[in-house]
């Protein structure tokens, strides 16, 4: 039987292999062959990951590369979907990680609530701390 006749069995796989495709080629800016990462493609979705997964690691990398000022990984199909060494997976936990400890913006709402948010004065010559004011009350009762 044809491997590569195999790979389309239903429209179904096919409109998934697509999305993969579709989703590669928006991070990565460029259009790379289909038929030549097909079988990547095909890889990729048996082992289980969709392609929201593939998004979210490209752009974790590219924001690691950002960070970094250079390219530290790389965004090659070949490299990124080495299934053998669990590469991957590895780079996915990690975008999950970042993305459930990243910090959100304030929303409007917390923007104008802090802006009228009463502040307590700057002591000044004439006010005490508290410390002191307690302090001056004990040696007044003793």
């Amino acid at each position: 039987m044809n491997p590569a006749a195999s790979l389309h069995s239903t429209s179904g796989d096919a409109e998934a292999l697509r999305l993969i495709h579709d989703t590669f080629t928006d991070e990565i800016g460029a259009e790379p062959n289909y038929r030549v990462h097909e079988r990547a493609y095909y890889d990729f979705l048996a082992a289980g990951y969709t392609a929201d997964d593939l998004r979210l690691v490209m752009q974790y990398l590219k924001l690691e590369n950002k960070r970094m000022n250079g390219a530290k990984h790389s965004l090659r199909l070949d490299r990124l979907l080495d299934f053998d060494y669990r590469r991957f997976d590895s780079l996915l936990n990690c975008a999950r990680a970042v993305k459930r400890n990243a910090v959100l913006p304030p929303t409007p709402r917390e923007v104008v609530l802090h802006e009228f948010r009463r502040t307590a004065p700057e002591p000044n010559g004439k006010c005490k701390h508290v410390g002191e004011f307690l302090k001056s009350l004990r040696e007044a009762a003793a």
